[in-house]
């Protein structure tokens, strides 16, 4: 009984907090403190994944409709005090960055051959000077206009897949399918979020 009354004190007390904030204006406050977006504040939906381009030479590389996860892993290094019986503490290790795979429907568009055919050369000596790339990647709102940027640097091909499985018994897109290996990337913090565009 006494745990009854103590928890309906405690409700009592939260909803009185709560309407003296609204009293004091404070929840409106809050909410726009919180607001993610600040020169469309009436934006309430994150981005879209499927509104997206990839960039190579300096030109959009064409039908490309999935792009793997970027990801970072910064290794822990472990060690120990020699007079500490206890703690075992950590500092950041070393960090690597994970393959990058596109995929795209199957075209003419010579974009993914060409470059695997300068890594692989078939036994041939490589030109070091051009078999890696930057590659750039950006998300685009509902209007087209760019709202972040990712800079992918070193790229160059590991693995390239000219066709998908083929199966007469689904209905699906034949695919090509390249996987990048990278140096590192980082997101261009020179990419802000765009203004609306006004009617």
């Amino acid at each position: 009984m006494m745990i009854t009354s103590l928890f309906a004190a405690a409700m009592l007390s939260v909803t009185a907090s709560a309407a003296t904030a609204q009293d004091q204006d404070e929840f409106p406050m809050l909410l726009t403190s919180a607001q993610p977006f600040t020169l469309n504040p009436s934006r309430a939906d994150p981005y879209r994944n499927f509104n997206f381009r990839v960039i190579w030479d300096g030109r959009i590389v064409s039908g490309v409709h999935y792009v793997s996860p970027l990801r970072l892993r910064t290794e822990p290094i472990e060690y120990r005090d020699g007079g500490d019986r206890e703690a075992v503490r950590s500092v950041p290790g070393l960090t690597t960055y994970a393959a990058v795979t596109l995929r795209r429907g199957l075209t003419h568009a010579p974009e993914f051959q060409e470059w695997a055919d300068q890594v692989s050369r078939r036994g041939q000596r490589r030109n070091l000077s051009n078999f890696r790339k930057a590659v750039r990647i950006e998300i685009l709102n509902q209007e087209g206009s760019v709202a972040h940027a990712f800079n992918m640097f070193g790229c160059w091909p590991s693995e390239y897949i000219p066709i998908s499985g083929l199966n007469a018994l689904r209905d699906s897109m034949a695919e090509e399918t390249m996987t990048l290996v990278c140096d590192a990337w980082e997101r261009d913090r020179a990419v802000t979020e765009p203004a609306p565009r006004r009617k």
